[in-house]
C-alpha cells in the first residue's frame, strides 16, 4: 500500500488539522504525489475553505499542475 498525508495550517504556519489516506497498488513517486495533490484539493473543497496556498515535494507534479 502508499500512505500518503497532508495536513492544514493556518496563515500563521500554526498546525490545524491533518489527514492520511492509504492507495493500493504501489505506484510511482510522482503518481503518488499527484494523488494526494488531487486528495487535498477534494479535502478543502469540502471544508468550504477559501484561499489556499498548496505546497508539494514533487516538481514534476507543480509543472504538470501548472501548465
Amino acid at each position: 500500500m502508499v500512505g500518503i498525508g497532508m495536513c492544514i495550517k493556518d496563515e500563521n504556519g500554526k498546525f490545524v488539522v491533518a489527514k492520511q489516506e492509504f492507495y493500493s497498488p504501489i505506484s510511482e513517486v510522482h503518481i503518488g504525489e499527484a494523488l494526494r495533490l488531487l486528495s487535498a484539493l477534494d479535502w478543502v473543497h469540502n471544508l468550504n475553505l477559501g484561499h489556499v496556498d498548496f505546497q508539494l515535494d514533487s516538481k514534476r507534479v507543480i509543472d504538470s499542475f501548472n501548465s
